[in-house]
C-alpha cells in the first residue's frame, strides 16, 4: 500500500489551482453572458461542467504522478 502524503498533497495543491481556475471561468461566463446577453442556460451548462470537473480533477490528481520531469531515462539511452 502506498504512502497517503504524497498523493494527499497533490491533490491538495490541484484542488486549490481549480478552485482559482472556476473562479476565473465563473466570473469570465457570468460577464460574458451579460454582455452577449445569452439565456441562463449558458450559466447552468459552465456551473455544472465546472462541478462535473472537479472530482474528475481529483481523481486524476491522485491517480497520477506529477510528469515535470518526463519519463525515466535509462543508461543506455542518453547515446554518451
Amino acid at each position: 500500500m502506498r504512502p497517503l502524503g504524497p498523493a494527499l498533497g497533490r491533490v491538495v495543491v490541484v484542488l486549490a489551482a481549480y478552485a482559482v481556475f472556476a473562479l476565473v471561468v465563473l466570473s469570465g461566463a457570468g460577464l460574458l453572458s451579460r454582455v452577449l446577453v445569452l439565456p441562463s442556460l449558458f450559466d447552468r451548462l459552465v456551473t455544472g461542467a465546472v462541478v462535473i470537473g472537479l472530482p474528475l480533477a481529483a481523481v486524476l490528481a491522485w491517480r497520477y504522478p506529477s510528469v515535470g520531469d518526463g519519463p525515466p531515462r535509462s543508461e543506455s539511452a542518453g547515446g554518451e
